[in-house]
């Protein structure tokens, strides 16, 4: 379910920026990703099960300057006067929107001209322009997609920080001995950690998998052809098979770590029984020595 945001009030951008060619009406918001239980505040988007995530409204004060949120700042540029035009017709605001679109940036900016919209992005900011009447459904599209590559990306921070962290316990896959018992329970939340990753990741699938709409409409097209710029599939794949390794080493030391808590526990149990045989024998002996010297 998609819920409107043609009511909200409009937010101007800064002075300077708006000096810089941006006609009347442009809008900006920032824009945080929750767990739909926790969301707070105005909800521009909902995006449906598995996901059950929400889009809120946040002030633009509130954007966390690292990756501590999943979050993105949306400038939504309508054309002047509402009429169709080339990108030489709006060379000064598209130039405008690139430029605020790359404040921030650490990656190379997205471009996309698609049926007269005009899409600048990066992970954290998205620019866009198109006519007055399509802004709120395009909108919608962008944000839509943003959070699928926001937790996409993610999760790759968090496999690719990880690779360190699996090598050092891939001889505990092998071989599990008393030294290793200190570093149970840290493979023990290493696991567990992966297979909150997987769900995650199992989640979107749905999304980067989704077929072609049909009739296609402009949003579900902007989508498909965002996800066809950005890999998002083919991304999805290799960290698929990235977390498959994952799991294999950390099942591997999930059955030694048994193995070896059953191998010394039944250890322990027969040193038990033999030490209570020597003591039934040492009784045994004592009354056959008390008996004979009777």
């Amino acid at each position: 379910m998609i819920t409107s945001t043609e009511n909200l009030p409009k937010i101007d951008i800064e002075a300077r920026e708006r000096a810089a060619t941006f006609p009347d009406g442009t809008q900006r918001l920032a824009v945080r990703f929750v767990d739909r239980a926790a969301s707070q505040g105005t909800v521009l988007l909902e995006i449906p099960a598995p996901v059950q995530i929400n889009a809120i409204e946040i002030s633009a004060e509130e954007i966390s300057a690292d990756d501590e949120h999943l979050e993105v700042e949306i400038l939504a540029v309508p054309e002047a006067n509402g009429k169709n035009g080339s990108a030489a017709d709006h060379a000064d605001t598209l130039q405008a929107m690139q430029s605020w679109v790359e404040k921030h940036a650490t990656q190379p900016t997205l471009v996309i001209t698609f049926q007269g919209v005009h899409i600048f992005g990066t992970t954290r900011r998205v620019a866009f322009l198109g006519h007055p009447s399509r802004l709120n459904s395009i909108r919608q599209a962008l944000l839509e997609a943003s959070y699928f590559e926001l937790e996409q990306r993610r999760i790759e921070q968090w496999a690719y920080a990880t690779w360190p962290n699996a090598e050092q316990d891939l001889p505990s896959a092998f071989e599990f001995s008393e030294a290793s018992l200190e570093d149970k329970q840290q493979i023990q939340k290493r696991f567990e950690a992966l297979l909150r990753i997987r769900a995650r990741l199992s989640r979107i699938s749905l999304h980067v998998y989704a077929p072609h709409i049909y009739p296609p409409t402009l949003a579900s097209q902007i989508g498909e052809r965002l996800r066809e710029r950005t890999q998002l599939a083919h991304r999805h794949e290799v960290l698929w098979e990235q977390l498959e390794v994952y799991n294999e080493i950390y099942e591997m030391c999930a059955q030694r770590v048994s193995d070896y808590t059953l191998t010394r526990s039944a250890n322990a149990l027969e040193w038990v029984i033999i030490v209570l045989l020597l003591i039934q024998i040492l009784f045994s002996a004592f009354d056959l020595l008390t008996s004979m010297g009777s």
